[in-house]
């Protein structure tokens, strides 16, 4: 291959300083995104923690304790 093939072909350094900072903002963002998921994620499990008994199981209870509390009759 002649120099002249190899001058034409081979990338301008205007053309590698636009590939490496575009390639240096991609990792910016991608650092930027991964820190700001887990700042500001839209998980939050505190708003997921059942306290207790919901008011079905009350209703079924209420059943279930009616019905023990009848006398047998035999």
């Amino acid at each position: 291959m002649s120099l002249t093939a190899v001058l034409t072909l081979r990338p301008s350094r205007l053309a590698a300083d636009v590939v490496f900072a575009t390639a240096g903002l991609a990792a910016m963002a991608e650092i930027w995104r991964s820190w700001s998921k887990e700042l500001f994620g839209s998980y939050r499990p505190e708003l997921h923690y059942m306290r207790g008994p919901g008011p079905k199981w009350h209703e079924k209870q209420a059943q279930e304790d009616s019905i023990r509390s009848m006398p047998h009759r035999s």
